[in-house]
């Protein structure tokens, strides 16, 4: 080989280690970029569920748990009277003070014997035994448990919490929290977020046409037995057909990455889209 041939095969090499080496160092920077804001978009989630945790579960669960220890509560339970002045005006304290939709007191059959609502009509005589934050409750379990209200049609948070004497169950105390507070967090997203229950449903949304929603597809017999539970009171609970696979999730033809982070509420998570385009 001359030496001009020997002069061109090394500037060959040279040029192809540049490039190549150029197409790496690029490759590799722009893989960093995205995994970076992979955990950037990852922290700002955790970051909204922590906000919202606070915003639900700071206060009521004490709350509740309170209201069914005042004496003036047991006591009224115990002489089954159809109602109590100090009773009534210590549950408009809470809703008016405590910014809360509604609290009522049950005795052991589910029947409501006092109640006050952002509302004001009365709920007293209506029976919720069949509602879990009253089976949870009189079993001795305080709880936090998610429905639409039969009668208000309204999301909400219902934190119940055992009412007892003489280390008996007499009743349970219920507080009822909206989820204004909760809208607004997730409205300041800019991007697609929704609060997921442990059924799939989109409990809470800054995508308004999602609520009341399947995530995924459910079968008949799915759909009719959560309806029938009138956990999610009138909605049809018709499905938004997203498709998940690693990280993965697509809908209508449109591909997105999706992020989770979970909520105190069991199974219940935070999920976020965002499009690849």
């Amino acid at each position: 080989m001359s030496s001009e041939s020997k002069f061109l095969f090394k500037t060959l090499v040279i040029i192809l280690l540049i490039f190549f080496g150029t197409s790496w160092i690029i490759h590799s920077k722009n893989s960093n970029t995205i995994d970076n804001d992979k955990i950037k978009i990852q922290r700002n989630l955790d970051l909204i569920a922590k906000k919202i945790e606070f915003q639900l579960f700071s206060k009521m669960p004490s709350l509740v748990a309170k209201l069914s220890n005042e004496s003036s509560i047991q006591q009224f339970l115990i002489s089954s009277s159809t109602q109590d002045i100090e009773v009534d005006t210590l549950l408009y304290s809470i809703r008016k003070y405590h910014y809360t939709e509604s609290c009522y007191i049950l005795d052991s059959n589910g029947i409501v014997k006092a109640s006050n609502t952002n509302d004001d009509i009365s709920i007293n005589g209506k029976n919720f035994s069949f509602r879990k934050y009253f089976i949870r409750a009189f079993k001795g379990e305080s709880s936090a448990w998610a429905a639409v209200g039969l009668r208000s049609k309204k999301r909400g948070i219902y934190f119940s919490s055992p009412i007892k004497f003489e280390q008996k169950n007499i009743g349970v105390a219920v507080i009822k929290l909206g989820l204004l507070e909760l809208d607004i967090i997730l409205r300041d997203s800019k991007y697609p977020l929704a609060l997921i229950t442990n059924d799939t449903i989109v409990f809470a949304s800054n995508q308004n046409k999602w609520l009341m929603k399947s995530l995924k597809t459910m079968t008949d017999l799915e759909r009719i037995k959560l309806m029938d539970s009138q956990k999610y009171g009138h909605y049809q609970l018709e499905t938004l057909d997203f498709i998940f696979s690693d990280k993965i999730a697509q809908r209508n033809g449109d591909s997105f990455r999706y992020y989770k982070s979970p909520i105190s509420l069991s199974g219940w998570y935070l999920i976020q889209f965002h499009s690849f385009f």
